[in-house]
């Protein structure tokens, strides 16, 4: 499969996750970890968030300088927000709702498609855990289940390792 090399619509994106950590042999081609036949596609899903990196700042004052320096600390991959149209008696909905409550650490992927048929394609994975599962009933609208994972580490991208 190709790779992604212009700008390309997110409609065709899919989530996927797994009961279990990613392996070292997953995080060096992160398209590996799709082929695993535990690695389960989440249906009906509405919006996935963002997936990105944040350096924290240190900011060094000193005596006699006119400005701060600033230091790059640790990074922080944060945590992905994930909506999804609630299917009460699907299986992994199911899933994801259980593991809010048993913290149990496990691995997520994301795979862009550049169409429906995956012709080109970029791949995310990484490790964490469902820190919240919510349901939205509105009066109006379809219902909805907010999943919020805690992502735990680093993120592996296909096209950076």
């Amino acid at each position: 499969m190709a790779n992604i090399t212009q700008e390309f619509s997110g409609s065709f994106s899919e989530l996927y996750f797994r009961p279990t950590v990613c392996t070292a042999a997953e995080t060096a081609d992160a398209s590996t970890w799709f082929d695993a036949a535990t690695s389960v596609l989440v249906p009906a899903v509405a919006e996935m968030g963002t997936v990105g990196n944040e350096s924290n700042i240190i900011e060094v004052a000193a005596f006699g300088d006119a400005f701060k320096r600033k230091l790059a600390g640790q990074s922080d991959a944060g945590s992905i927000d994930a909506s999804l149209f609630w299917a009460p008696r699907d299986a992994v909905h199911l899933a994801l709702r259980a593991a809010a409550t048993s913290k149990i650490p496990m691995s997520i992927g994301i795979k862009w498609k550049s169409d429906a048929a995956g012709t080109d394609a970029e791949y995310v994975i990484f490790n964490g855990f469902v820190s919240s599962f919510s349901i939205e009933t509105g009066f109006d609208d379809v219902v909805k289940a907010s999943c919020t994972i805690a992502i735990n580490g680093a993120t592996h991208f296909d096209s950076e390792d």
